[in-house]
């Protein structure tokens, strides 16, 4: 079953994060307009875009959020807890983001959801150790949001992997910092291929899934992807691909790997530590060009040397 869009109108969740304001300029340019949820005003200034103050999504009312689902053709939930910010029982507020929001849904079954999850989740769905909490939190969100209705809906998951790129934190722009400073870094036996993808990939995504027509085949129900710029690398590659940029030497130690898993372990930097040294291999991107078109726009080290060319962290 098909639905017909009724606007080039999208509500955005999370809008003045860095991934919302971004998709937010580019759908400025393809003439929608955007229903912002934010938690304080005056964040943007376009005739674009209108701001819905909520200062709190997890506990905002459905009647709230419907007024504003019902004049979409597609919701775009971004707001999450960030990893690495979170306090004991924040991540629970992730979970009850996709509860509020997926019952506002429920009375529009009519328009497209995106759900930004986190590859983190398909490894929690595996019951893989390296998932995190944060992994467990996002799945447990993407399970909210698709039975908290048994109606019929456009539901698309997106689980990705790191993201990278101009203003992004994170390990890769922590990594960043040390390859600027020469800091010896002991990842010189870390050869386990890892994916990856650049902010202006999941951002050509979220576009694309935005605007793309309601004639394409479209599954009605959910769907997963996990979305990545089509290439792996191992953190020694990735490393070296960022001192090439950077235009720094770097120097790699060959410390055994369980000797890391050990000092991560000691340090509490365990998840950082198997951020770097376990292997992360999503599924190819191979779906979402048979239902969208869409391929990466750039890969390695060609996404790395334009986001670092101009970039303050040079």
């Amino acid at each position: 079953m098909i639905f017909e869009k009724t606007s080039n109108r999208v509500m955005i969740s999370g809008a003045s994060g860095l991934l919302g304001r971004a998709v937010i300029s580019a759908l400025e340019q393809r003439g929608w307009h955007v229903d912002a949820l934010v938690r304080l005003p005056g964040n943007f200034r376009s005739d674009a875009v209108t701001e819905h103050v909520i200062p709190d999504l997890a506990s905002a009312t459905v009647d709230e959020l419907q007024s504003i689902i019902k004049n979409v053709s597609c919701v775009l939930h971004l707001a999450a807890v960030v990893p690495g910010k979170e306090q004991p029982g924040m991540q629970d507020k992730t979970v009850e983001m996709a509860r509020t929001l997926g019952a506002a849904m429920t009375r529009n079954p009519h328009v497209r959801m995106i759900h930004m999850s986190s590859i983190y989740a398909s490894l929690a769905e595996r019951s893989d150790a390296s998932a995190r909490q944060y992994g467990h939190s996002k799945l447990q969100a993407e399970i909210e949001n698709r039975s908290i209705s048994p109606e019929p809906k456009q539901l698309i998951i997106l689980r990705p992997p790191v993201v990278y790129g101009e203003g992004m934190s994170g390990a890769m722009s922590t990594l960043v910092a040390l390859v600027k400073k020469g800091v010896p870094l002991p990842f010189g036996m870390a050869n386990e291929k890892r994916a990856y993808i650049s902010k202006n990939n999941i951002v050509d995504l979220l576009v694309t899934l935005i605007t793309a027509p309601s004639g394409i085949p479209l599954v009605t129900g959910c769907k997963i992807y996990e979305p990545s710029d089509g290439v792996t690398v191992s953190t020694r590659e990735l490393i070296e691909i960022l001192a090439a940029a950077l235009n720094r030497k770097v120097r790699l130690l060959p410390v055994p790997l369980w000797l890391l898993k050990l000092a991560g372990k000691l340090t509490g930097k365990r998840d950082l530590i198997s951020g770097a040294i376990e292997p992360l291999q999503p599924n190819d991107n191979k779906a979402l060009e048979d239902d969208f078109g869409w391929v990466p726009r750039e890969t390695m080290p060609r996404s790395i040397n334009s986001w670092l060319a101009n970039s303050p962290e040079r």
